[in-house]
């Protein structure tokens, strides 16, 4: 029965997941050096691949990380970060 759970939890969270990408068009990409960026849904880079970390676009802005610093891009690629 846990078991079950689990997986339910796995597969729910997977397919919001998914919800969360597909809603704004844009695909969160992690590029082998660790780096991620933003891909529409043809598959051409967007937004760079340039952000530590990274999380889905979520009514219009996604959470990104770089040097250290912490802030909000916008689906155009422009940044928001504290100064």
């Amino acid at each position: 029965m846990v078991l079950i759970s689990a997986l339910f939890l796995l597969i729910r969270s997977l397919i919001l997941r998914r919800t969360a990408i597909a809603a704004d068009n844009l695909a969160l990409r992690q590029q082998l050096n660790g780096k991620y960026g933003y891909l529409d849904k043809t598959g051409k880079e967007v937004i760079p691949l340039k952000y530590d970390n990274a999380v889905p676009f979520s009514h219009g802005l996604a959470r990104v990380w770089v040097n250290k610093k912490e802030g909000y891009i916008g689906r155009d690629g422009t940044e928001y970060f504290e100064p």
